[in-house]
């Protein structure tokens, strides 16, 4: 049996490309449906579609609506066992939607301007540029509240900015030269992670670390063990190699260890998220060279230094780095499949089950915070009510048409 959890993240070309490879892994002809396996798929169609390609819902898709023969609606929703009336409002909100009290009622995790923010907790946002905004924010900000401005004051341990080293540009002829001062420093300062991307990898060029922070690994190294793309971990520590000492920076004005990647010998994490003494699960990571497309702002040059405008070209580069990326902000797209105790939506985004998805992430109401209130009419939009009304005639022509089997 082939199991295939998660299927609304699945495209109809990878659905596709499944039904293709089975058949031949199985020596059968390509009218077969995966290679004669029985195959039992499992997921929520109330999520966000697959990026870049077609929901299996979306049209006739042949595979799919032939494909499966049986269907299983479970309906009772652990998740939200401690809070109940969270889990129906929830349900209301996938299904026939929220009236205007239901959504006065989210709004009242609002957070008002002196009411402080649980600490540790997740920031939830839509794009890329503000989840980068999140990851540069919260780090300064633990700067400030323990670190110096004094230069003769030395910095503590607990925190260090990892640097990519080995940074160079591609040229003409395919050939990769040393990265000029200027350029190198623009990359580390101005670059977030979503602008270096190594495929669908991405790569900050300036890692600020501190012990117990929240990180997420970029990289398939040992799924077996856990250390996947996606994984949560906690820092824990930088091991330099022998004879190499942190170096400081400035940032923000506030003296803080810096290192260089090639100077690391390891990073050493924790796998999951949350407080962790010992070395329960703790796991040593090593730089990797990178061939990534780095989007560049353009640079202004003036008598006295230079400015960056809106603008960004994208130049080819290599640098070592280290394959994770700090994770106190995600987008909801990294966060589906999870469940949380404490959740901080940053912003709103009211594409199709956007708001279903970051609000059912927490377990209940009372872990939920919000930056800016819920806008009833945004949400009852055409696009929104429109998408719940085609899943819900798609799963009831579904339930009258397949065999049904008992909860």
């Amino acid at each position: 049996m082939v199991v295939v959890d998660e299927v609304s993240f699945c495209s109809q070309h990878q659905l596709t490309k499944m039904n293709d490879n089975l058949n031949i892994l199985c020596d059968q002809p390509p009218s077969k449906l995966f290679g004669g396996l029985q195959i039992l798929f499992a997921g929520d169609f109330s999520q966000l579609p697959p990026p870049g390609g077609d929901s299996l819902l979306k049209g006739d898709f042949n595979l799919w609506e032939g494909g499966v023969d049986t269907s299983l609606e479970l309906r009772t929703n652990h998740r939200f066992k401690d809070d109940p009336e969270w889990g129906y409002l929830l349900e209301c909100l996938r299904g026939k939607g929220l009236t205007k009290d239901q959504v006065a009622t989210i709004n009242t995790r609002v957070v008002k301007s002196n009411q402080p923010i649980p600490k540790g907790i997740p920031y939830a946002s839509h794009e890329n540029k503000d989840r980068c905004a999140t990851n540069d924010g919260i780090p300064l900000q633990h700067v400030r509240q323990t670190h110096s401005r004094d230069p003769s004051d030395v910095p503590p341990n607990h925190t260090v900015i990892v640097l990519a080293s080995n940074l160079k540009f591609k040229v003409a002829g395919g050939r990769y030269e040393d990265m000029p001062d200027l350029q190198r420093n623009i990359l580390l300062t101005c670059c977030a992670d979503a602008d270096v991307c190594c495929g669908r990898e991405e790569v900050d060029p300036m890692l600020k670390l501190y012990v117990g922070c929240p990180v997420m690994i970029t990289e398939n190294l040992d799924v077996e063990h856990k250390i996947a793309n996606g994984s949560m971990a906690t820092f824990k520590q930088v091991i330099l190699k022998q004879g190499t000492e942190a170096s400081f920076v400035s940032l923000d004005g506030y003296r803080v260890r810096c290192v260089a990647a090639s100077d690391v010998q390891h990073i050493e994490v924790v796998l999951g998220s949350g407080p962790h003494t010992g070395n329960q699960d703790t796991r040593e990571l090593q730089a990797h060279k990178f061939t990534a497309t780095a989007k560049f702002p353009d640079a202004l040059d003036l008598a006295d230094g230079w400015v960056s405008n809106l603008q960004r070209r994208a130049k080819v580069v290599q640098l070592s780095q280290f394959p994770l990326n700090i994770a106190n902000g995600r987008t909801v797209h990294k966060l589906q499949g999870a469940s949380l105790e404490n959740l901080l939506v940053s912003n709103w985004s009211y594409t199709p089950n956007w708001v279903y998805v970051v609000l059912s992430r927490v377990r209940t109401m009372a872990g939920l915070s919000l930056r800016l209130p819920l806008n009833h009419e945004r949400l009852e939009s055409t696009e929104t009510i429109d998408l719940r009304a085609k899943t819900k005639l798609y799963f009831d022509y579904f339930r009258q048409t397949k065999s049904p089997l008992s909860a």
